[in-house]
Order: C-alpha cells, then structure tokens, then sequence
C-alpha cells in the first residue's frame, strides 16, 4: 500500500502537559481508520496535527512521502480536512458554505455554484440549498461539512466524532455516505466512541491512551457469506470489501484461535478461500461461527509468490 502518513518523534506539549508522544507512525492511503480512546487521549490534537492546524511541539511530519515543514503547513490545508464534532458554518445559505473554498480559490461563479450543488446532491442536502447553515441540525451540519470539505479537495478526511450530535433516525444515513466516500477512495480518519460506526466502518485501528498509542492494528476486518466444503472454507465478500492483493495471513476467525492461510484469491478479490492449519476441524470452526457470517482479519499482506 502507499504511504499517506508517516511521523517520527511527535508531541505535542501545552504548558507543562504532554498531550502527544508518538515515536513512530506511518499511516497507509485509502480504507477507513479509527482513531479510539477515552476523552483526554489526544485523538483530536493527533486529527488537528495530521490536518496541518496544529504544530507540534517537536517531530516530523512527511505526507504522501513528502515532509511538510511548518512554514509550508498552510499549503496542505485542503488536502487533509478536518471536520469537528461540531462543524462551524458560515453566516449565509449552505450553498454559500460549500461554495466558499472554490470562491477561495478563484474558481468563477457559475462553476463552482454548479459544482456546490454536485456535493449537496451527493451527500442529500439538494432541498436545504437555500437554507440559513447555522440552522441546520446536526446530522445536516456533518453532511454539509464534508460537502465543504469535498470542494476545498480533500484527499483525507478527518472526523471528529461525527455522529456524536446526530440523532439515531439520521445515523445510518451518514455513516453510509462515509462509506461510500471510502469506496470512492477518499482516505478517512476518524475518532469515535461509536461502538456501531467503529463495527460498521472501521477497518484499522490505532488507540490511544495518554497521547500514547497503545495499540496500531494495520489489519483488517472482512465480513461475509461463509460455506464450508470437504477441506476448506470458502468466504465470500461482498463489492464494497476492501480490495487485496496476494497471499494473506488470516490472524483470526470469530471463536476460531487456529490460523489459516489464503490459498487462492481470484481476480475479482472478493473470495477468499481458507484452509485451516495445526489440524484445526472444519466441523467446529463451522459450529462456532454460530451463523453464516465468519469474520476474518488480515495479518499482512504479501505479494504473489513468482
């Protein structure tokens, strides 16, 4: 995978607090990250230094491979966006809001008011074009600003607890945009205590505790339609999975501890057979699956054998 991110010696201190203290991280393109810990533990500092609206205290910060010096911090702004828990809109209509970074850069007036109204249809606010931004409610606050976020040219997003001021009816809506962001291959970061969105989203994790990470999990988790056959089990997943190459090493199976290897993956990636190693039963692995769902996470993945 390509390198998005990658940081080296990072904190942050404010006063005599260290709020970040990250020795290494690097970050890959693409998929969807989730950033968890309790309140305190720098998720958010993290979200607005990977944003470039934070310097760090000390460290260094190299983006898409390139090292992003402070001086040079503003001009990567609308590459990596960072939406709040709750987004600040503009006095003005939403229309105005998401056409605001294209009058910034100079785009003229009929198309970038053509392309604001492409986002709003994208991410369902077409009728609320004309409405006050401060008005809107939550859920619509999110939707419009990653809308915005969309027309500055993101290439990452950053989220910041976005369904935390979003009533449970609008919920499943825009988690379902975010992920068809992601499948649309827009990078995306995002802190939450969620349970359901972090099960719904997220396909790696980083957690952190104290500004510390304690845990980077470059797995991912793939869900899908389990068969068994005389040898083997056989999932298959479904078009949105995430997409990979080679041979993989499976971690884990739900209620199942014995590894496996993937045998074969075909050209449309979306089956994946396995065949379980240390003389593991297929009978109880099926049993214990307890449905036709096995949950599967990648280890690390390799390329072809020649």
């Amino acid at each position: 995978m390509t390198e998005l991110y990658r940081l080296e010696k990072v904190s942050q201190v404010f006063g005599d607090r260290v709020v970040l203290d990250i020795e290494s991280l690097q970050l890959e393109k693409r998929g969807i990250l989730g950033l968890l810990g309790p309140n305190g533990s720098g998720k958010t500092t993290l979200l607005k230094i990977l944003a470039f609206l934070e310097r760090p205290t000390q460290g260094r910060i190299f983006f898409q491979g390139q090292e992003v010096a402070p001086r040079e911090m503003a001009a990567f702004r609308s590459k990596a966006v960072w939406s709040p828990q709750y987004p600040i809109m503009f006095s003005g209509s939403l229309l105005y809001n998401v056409e605001f970074p294209l009058k910034i850069k100079g785009i003229p007036a009929a198309t970038r008011r053509k392309r604001a109204l492409e986002l709003l249809e994208l991410v369902g606010l077409t009728e609320l074009v004309k409405a006050p931004a401060p008005k809107l409610s939550g859920g619509e606050s999110q939707r419009a600003s990653l809308a915005r976020a969309l027309a500055a040219g993101a290439e990452v997003l950053l989220l910041d607890e976005p369904t935390a001021s979003v009533d449970a009816a609008a919920r499943g809506s825009l988690t379902e945009l975010i992920a068809s962001l992601a499948r649309e291959g827009l990078s995306i970061i995002l802190a939450t205590h969620d349970q359901a969105l972090e099960e719904r989203l997220v396909q790696r994790k980083i957690r952190l505790l104290d500004g510390k990470i304690v845990q980077a999990e470059n797995s991912l988790t793939l869900v899908g339609e389990l068969t068994v056959a005389a040898d083997c089990l056989t999932l298959l997943l479904p078009p949105e999975a995430p997409r990979l190459n080679g041979r993989l090493k499976i971690l884990s199976l739900t209620r199942q501890t014995e590894s496996a290897l993937v045998e074969a993956l075909d050209e449309s990636q979306v089956k994946v057979t396995v065949r379980l190693s240390g003389g593991a039963s297929l009978e109880r692995a099926w049993s214990l699956t307890l449905g036709d769902t096995l949950e599967a996470r990648v280890l690390a993945a390799k390329a072809p054998e020649a």
